[in-house]
């Protein structure tokens, strides 16, 4: 009678363990499920579902297993099963945020690209809206007959021309001289070039820099009338400027 109580006893024991530990092994599967879940919630938010595809299924497909394990009250293998979820999760997070990170560095990238293009888009357009400014605004002189003399006339017009040019620093210009047709090829080409350089020289006085201008003559070879007469030959005895290029400005 004793030994039957004992063996009872013993059973009750067994039978005691057996339920604490089932309780303590669904215990541990249902947390290892959870944090599963939480993993997977984790890679959704940063979009492992789009841009780690394969590897977020993999985690949801190893969380329904772990899922049914533990309604078929398999808890050691449900747990196993559920932090291979977790682990696959998180890989898919790690490999989602390092696709984000180049999607980043790409955005910066055409930023800067963008940002260096429309910089460049900007000079141009300054640069040409001066250029169209240069040919509005610097006005030609003339000169008298067989003369490279500045008349009071000619300075004035000089004088607006230089104003201009110390404010357009980046405007390198042409200073042209020509003459009408009347003397030799030699000759003209001769007062030409006398002709922009006084014109060169008086800029230079009124504070333009050198290195912003330079001089060539035509001579007779672009008349702007070319009718023979006193008045045509008026207009072609002159100075005129033409815009050479833009020099390029350091932008801060």
């Amino acid at each position: 009678m004793k030994l039957k109580r004992t063996v009872w006893l013993v059973a009750l024991m067994a039978l005691y363990v057996g339920i604490m530990g089932a309780e303590s092994c669904g215990k541990n599967a249902k947390q290892a499920i959870e944090g599963a879940k939480d993993a997977i919630e984790d890679a959704r938010a940063v979009n492992a579902d789009e841009l780690a595809a394969v590897e977020f299924k993999s985690a949801e497909e190893s969380l329904l297993e772990a899922q049914e394990l533990f309604d078929r009250i398999r808890y050691k293998k449900s747990e196993t099963k559920a932090n291979e979820s977790a682990e696959k999760a998180r890989i898919a997070k790690g490999l989602a945020l390092g696709e984000l990170e180049k999607v980043e560095k790409r955005r910066v990238e055409a930023e800067r690209l963008a940002a260096i293009q429309q910089e460049s888009l900007d000079r141009e357009g300054q640069a040409m809206t001066e250029a169209d400014m240069a040919r509005q605004v610097l006005k030609m002189v003339h000169f008298g007959f067989d003369s490279d003399a500045l008349s009071d006339e000619a300075k004035s017009i000089l004088n607006n021309n230089a104003d201009w040019l110390r404010q357009h620093p980046n405007v390198h210009v042409k200073v042209e001289g020509h003459c009408d047709e009347r003397g030799t090829d030699e000759y003209n080409d001769a007062l030409g070039a006398k002709r922009a350089r006084m014109a060169y020289d008086y800029l230079v006085s009124a504070g333009v820099p050198s290195t912003q201008m330079e001089t060539i003559s035509y001579g007779e070879n672009f008349p702007i009338d070319p009718s023979q007469t006193e008045a045509a030959y008026a207009k072609n005895r002159r100075v005129q400027f033409a815009v050479l290029s833009m020099k390029s400005r350091k932008i801060n």
